[in-house]
């Protein structure tokens, strides 16, 4: 009896991967106010690995860091999450950090 290589991968996860993730521009008002803080966002990276959806689920206590950070997603991509050798959706929580001290 013949098996099937793709059934027998199947429920196994794979996590996604970042692909092409830019650090969000640092606003210049945030800067000369000193401005600082994390913003963790959820995102759902669809199969073909792009992000149909992020949301704040932290913010960093500063909506323009928020903003920006959730229009930096905008142009992200992923290797998707796949079960067995398909690509499937997924849901992420990814930190975004601006620390006027990091380059």
């Amino acid at each position: 009896m013949a098996l099937d290589p793709i059934g027998k991968q199947r429920g196994i996860r794979s996590n996604p991967i970042p692909v092409k993730i830019d650090r969000p521009p640092y606003p210049r008002i945030a800067k000369e106010q000193g401005w600082q803080g994390t913003v963790k966002l959820t995102l759902t990276i669809g199969p073909d690995g792009k992000i149909s959806s992020a949301t704040v689920l932290t913010s960093s206590g500063f909506p323009i860091l928020d903003q920006i950070a959730l229009d930096a997603t905008e142009d992200w991509l992923f290797q998707p999450q796949k079960d067995g050798e398909f690509p499937v959706a997924t849901k992420v929580n990814v930190p975004v950090k601006f620390n006027l001290h990091e380059k």
